[in-house]
């Protein structure tokens, strides 16, 4: 999950980065590759539902995110930009917030 946290959070900033949503939705470069960190974390928090169901319950909307992944890979057609988008403004920092703890519980 720490992979959540850092390097799919990171890269999702990294290709956001200040730019505005009229820019992302233009972009399908730029899509693709949020898209497809998305896909990651919910692949990550869909394995960590199986192996630790106790853990992922720390993750407030983790069905949420495994939905999201799921209409990602298989229903591409109905990605909605704004959708997206605003899970990278309003929902990522959350989710990173979570793993953050959920991480410092399991170090204990």
């Amino acid at each position: 999950m720490s992979d959540v946290h850092t390097r799919r959070g990171d890269l999702i900033e990294e290709f956001v980065g200040a730019r505005a949503f009229s820019e992302y939705e233009r972009n399908a470069m730029l899509r693709s590759a949020v898209e497809r960190q998305f896909i990651n974390i919910g692949e990550s928090v869909n394995l960590l539902s199986r192996a630790a169901p106790g853990a992922v319950s720390w993750i407030a909307d983790y069905p949420d995110i495994i939905s999201f992944r799921n209409t990602l890979v298989h229903e591409f057609f109905e990605v909605n930009h704004s959708t997206v988008w605003d899970i990278v403004k309003n929902h990522l920092p959350i989710l990173r917030a979570e793993v953050v703890e959920l991480m410092q519980e399991y170090e204990r």
